[in-house]
């Protein structure tokens, strides 16, 4: 029996993700695990190896080196491309774009044995800030090990039964301040497939979750609708027992290098509770499975054609929802922690 700390940055949905379901599937396994914003001096004398999610204060940075000199086997986790930021992402970016962060988010980089991440994509960017680091030293000199372990949901998740014909049928967005910035992309769609329920008799609801009190989607939806707005609903268990409320989802994104680089969780939510999904078409949903609907950024009607489909049969959102299910048992969290096992103790 090995033991793992995890060593988390903030308590939000990327650590339940990366540190605390991976600790609780090592736990499974019967390893010891920790998991906590805080790492006490007995816990790292205790553990084997040490994951860090985004490891780059100051503060932390100085805790990281010091347990590299310790000896002990370091795991640096990055859920997103920390090193390309967007600039409409105001909080995040304030903070990720200082040249002194990202120095020190390159040196922790390097003292990692392993270097975890959600998608190839976010390993190449990577591998592209360590190639042009310019601080002198070869551009592969000390490279850590860069693996690839995708998020992933307990299985129990998928046994959860739908009703896929509901005297109400909810339409879903759930997302944070950041991802409210592309929101704009499917308020024509929803404002449309609204009227259209009222126009044919069928009880409709849009549910937004984390979509911030004054984002102006809210005001040109309109009082006419019937809108449901809750800031995210921590924690993540409550944010999962609202979203599992959506009979359809709605994810719309603008593609960049930071969202192309994304995990597509909302594919692997919605797919765990078999909800259909409507997305944009950037490369994490489209490649995700065919599961997935996605509209081309120059097609923005199809959000309105995809809706209208599957509104109008709930043939459509059950088959289309259990698809989903059976392309999102691939990521049953049972099975991830063996990758995490290989990773932490080999």
């Amino acid at each position: 029996m090995s033991y793992a700390a995890f060593w988390t940055a903030s308590y939000d949905g990327s650590s339940w993700y990366r540190a605390t379901q991976p600790a609780a599937a090592l736990g499974w396994r019967g390893h010891q695990t920790w998991c906590a914003e805080l790492l006490p001096a007995s816990v790292v004398a205790k553990a084997d190896a040490i994951v860090g999610s985004r490891v780059a204060t100051e503060d932390a940075s100085s805790q990281w080196a010091a347990m590299k000199a310790a000896g002990k086997r370091l795991v640096l986790d990055l859920d997103d491309d920390y090193f390309g930021v967007e600039e409409r992402n105001t909080n995040a970016y304030g903070f990720w774009s200082k040249p002194d962060v990202q120095a020190r988010l390159i040196r922790n980089t390097l003292l990692a044995d392993v270097v975890t991440v959600a998608s190839d994509r976010i390993g190449n960017a990577v591998a592209r800030a360590l190639s042009h680091r310019g601080d002198g030293y070869p551009v592969t000199d000390g490279w850590p090990t860069i693996v690839t372990i995708e998020n992933g949901l307990h299985a129990g998740m998928l046994a959860i039964p739908r009703d896929y014909d509901p005297g109400v049928l909810t339409i879903g967005w759930a997302g944070t301040a950041s991802t409210a910035n592309d929101f704009d992309l499917v308020v024509p769609a929803l404002d449309k497939i609204m009227h259209y329920c009222r126009r044919i008799g069928r009880k409709a609801r849009l549910l937004l979750v984390g979509l911030p009190s004054g984002h102006p989607g809210l005001h040109q939806l309109g009082a006419e609708h019937d809108v449901h707005h809750c800031e995210w609903a921590a924690p993540v268990e409550n944010y999962h027992s609202v979203i599992s409320q959506f009979d359809i989802w709605v994810a719309p994104y603008r593609s960049n290098s930071f969202t192309d680089a994304k995990f597509p969780t909302k594919a692997l939510e919605a797919g765990m509770f078999g909800i259909p999904l409507i997305a944009s078409d950037i490369p994490p949903y489209a490649e995700w499975g065919r599961e997935v609907l996605t509209v081309p950024s120059d097609q923005p009607w199809m959000w309105g054609r995809y809706l209208k489909n599957l509104v109008d049969r709930a043939e459509d959102r059950r088959a289309r929802g259990e698809a989903a299910r059976a392309r999102a048992s691939r990521n049953i969290l049972q099975g991830i922690a063996g990758q995490w096992e290989q990773v932490l103790f080999p």
